[in-house]
C-alpha cells in the first residue's frame, strides 16, 4: 500500500508544469522495493523530473542503523534509484513486531 501526499502546493501540478522539490518516501515495511517503484515512475515524467528523492526508514535503537543505511543505499544502487537515505531510530514500543520482522527479512 502506498499513499501520495502533496505538501506545500496550492493545486496538483498539470501535465505541462515542472515541479522542483523533494519526494519523501517513508519505507516502513520493507517489501522488496515495490514502494520504490511509485516515486521512480513519478520521476520519469517531466513534471516531477527535477525533484529529488529522500527515503526514510525506521530502525530500533539497538539496531545497527549505520549498517542499515549502508545496506539500503546499496539496495537502491542495485535498483538504479538515486536518493538520499535517512534511518530514523525508534524505541521498541514505537515499532510494531510485524514491521520489525519484515525489516529483518530484507
Amino acid at each position: 500500500m502506498a499513499l501520495l501526499v502533496p505538501k506545500g502546493i496550492q493545486r496538483y501540478p498539470d501535465t505541462g508544469d515542472t515541479v522542483k522539490g523533494v519526494i519523501d518516501i517513508w519505507w516502513i515495511v520493507h517489501d522488496g522495493g515495490l514502494l520504490m517503484l511509485l516515486p521512480f515512475l513519478l520521476k520519469q515524467h517531466r513534471t516531477w523530473r527535477k525533484c529529488r528523492l529522500r527515503i526514510f526508514t525506521v530502525a530500533q535503537v539497538e539496531d545497527n542503523s549505520i549498517q542499515m543505511k549502508k545496506d539500503l543505499k546499496q539496495f537502491l544502487y542495485q535498483l538504479r534509484i538515486e536518493a538520499d537515505v535517512e534511518v530514523i531510530e525508534m524505541h521498541d514500543s514505537d515499532v510494531s513486531a510485524y514491521t520489525y520482522e519484515r525489516t529483518l527479512i530484507m
